[in-house]
């Protein structure tokens, strides 16, 4: 299996599946959850390369910077959008029903993580070099 790959499952499981609820509503509040959440996915980064003697100091940096600037963009705009009245879990009155609403339904929320993810690739290729 190409490196790329093994990068882009451990991007997949410390981004997507290791994030909880928590970490994502708050880590823009707190410089602790997202110092947490950057170190744990730039480490879990650097393992693969390291495993595959690609790293380099300069990629764990890179990496970490970029993660901590896009992450922090990111959830400032979700932020803007849960004060617009959208939060994660939302219950919105509809004629006489109550309507599940959630965040990524939201018709900005898909271009923010289209963003969200393009940075993070790029910054994956990026270390293949």
């Amino acid at each position: 299996m190409p490196v790329f790959l093994y990068l882009l499952l451990a991007h997949f499981l410390i981004d997507w599946c290791w994030q909880t609820q928590f970490i994502a509503e708050n880590k823009h509040k707190m410089w602790i959850i997202m110092f947490s959440h950057v170190a744990a996915w730039t480490l879990g980064i650097c393992a693969v390369l390291a495993y595959f003697g690609l790293f380099a100091w300069w990629k764990l940096i890179f990496l970490a910077i970029v993660h901590w600037c896009e992450d922090l963009w990111k959830a400032e705009r979700v932020a803007r959008i849960n004060k617009e009245g959208i939060s994660n879990i939302y219950f919105q009155l509809s004629g006489f029903h109550v309507e599940k609403f959630e965040i990524w339904k939201h018709k900005y929320f898909s271009k923010l993580l289209l963003v969200d993810q393009s940075i993070h690739l790029i910054q994956l290729g990026v270390c293949l070099i």
